[in-house]
């Protein structure tokens, strides 16, 4: 049914997390809570998303017979993770977040590139998964996160226009070293630049035929 393509989809996706469906079975682990389909055991790092992997993990053992467990990871996952994994039952499933932290997992991971999910993906996303030491892929990106800079063009250019001024482009502020010169800078001639602010903005009230 159409329905439980997209549970098995769904299910799918969280082994995000590495392990996939069965991927700790070879190393003979077992539970009494397995059905003969065996079973899935999430342990889930986001406590805020607890009750939605767990109507998600409900909806899939209705309907295909296989128990699911979703834990949490509690306060430190690392250790949580570690401990469960050296466990009879351990889980079949559970997030990595980045190549650092499954380096010191992969060697629980399952080769995924003959899985369905892993096939589901296009060519941006297949770039992003993490892979083991031959390069295979043991983790789907369920999730991810661009980092960068806000700032304030105006206040920038009042810096960048400064004689004073190191860093002279905000494509050159691509490091930590240079986003500290920036900010220290910035800061030993806040005055400067406020005053210069000042001027700027009563010229154009003036202009506007505001009262200064």
């Amino acid at each position: 049914m159409k329905n439980k393509q997209w549970m098995l989809r769904a299910v799918g996706v969280i082994s995000a997390l590495a392990l996939g469906l069965g991927g700790l079975a070879a190393c003979g682990n077992s539970s009494s809570a397995e059905s003969k389909n065996g079973r899935v055991y999430y342990l889930n790092k986001k406590a805020e998303e607890q009750s939605t992997w767990v109507k998600l993990g409900k909806a899939f053992e209705k309907e295909t017979g296989i128990p699911v467990q979703i834990q949490t990871g509690g306060t430190d996952y690392d250790a949580t993770l570690r401990s469960e994994l050296s466990k009879k039952a351990a889980p079949t499933m559970f997030q990595a977040d980045g190549p650092s932290f499954m380096s010191s997992f992969k060697k629980y991971a399952k080769d995924l590139s003959n899985s369905d999910i892993y096939k589901q993906l296009d060519k941006n996303y297949k770039n992003r998964v993490l892979t083991n030491d031959e390069g295979k892929p043991i983790a789907i990106p369920y999730a991810t996160e661009s980092y960068g800079i806000i700032y304030n063009k105006s206040l920038l250019k009042k810096y960048f226009d400064a004689s004073w001024s190191t860093v002279k482009s905000a494509e050159d502020i691509n490091n930590f070293k240079a986003l500290k010169t920036v900010a220290d800078e910035i800061q030993a001639h806040k005055d400067e630049i406020w005053r210069q602010g000042s001027v700027q903005l009563r010229r154009s009230r003036h202009q506007l035929g505001f009262p200064l």
